[in-house]
């Protein structure tokens, strides 16, 4: 929506399961995450990822940061007998 800092910085378990990261940043175990990428916030940049991937964004230091978020789940017709 606008040029800002606060990047949105993504990360790779260390150890344990992609499932069970909340419970990690829960219990302030950041030692089991590594940095795998960080993203500046841009005028009409459009980021999709799995949001099961750990992740967060970071306090911008110069103005406001303002995104748009949506969250998209895939469904699948379940097979029915008619």
């Amino acid at each position: 929506v606008n040029d800002s800092d606060g990047d949105t910085k993504f990360y790779n378990l260390d150890s344990g399961n992609i499932i069970s990261w909340m419970n990690y940043v829960k219990d302030g175990e950041y030692e089991r995450f590594s940095e795998i990428k960080s993203v500046i916030p841009k005028k009409g940049k459009v980021v999709v990822f799995n949001g099961l991937i750990p992740h967060h964004s970071t306090y911008p230091q110069n103005g406001d940061r303002y995104v748009i978020n949506f969250n998209t789940v895939i469904k699948t017709n379940p097979t029915s007998a008619i």
